[in-house]
């Protein structure tokens, strides 16, 4: 986990307007970024929703 001084997305984002020779990506980037940060958690979720099991209860052991 980042802690309180870690610089973030925004940070990043001021920085690549103000100096462009960060080689930090902009706007665009970031909103890619966020796009797949959205899509593959819901992908898995969806495919361990599928394909899910569960561990068997004590009460379908014999």
């Amino acid at each position: 986990m980042a802690g309180p001084t870690a610089p973030s997305s925004t940070d990043r984002d001021r920085a690549s307007l103000r100096v462009p020779e960060t080689n930090v990506g902009g706007y665009a980037n970031t909103g890619w970024d966020l796009v797949a940060n959205t899509v593959g958690p819901t992908v898995a979720a969806t495919l361990i929703a599928l394909f899910d099991r569960g561990a068997p209860n004590a009460s379908q052991q014999s």
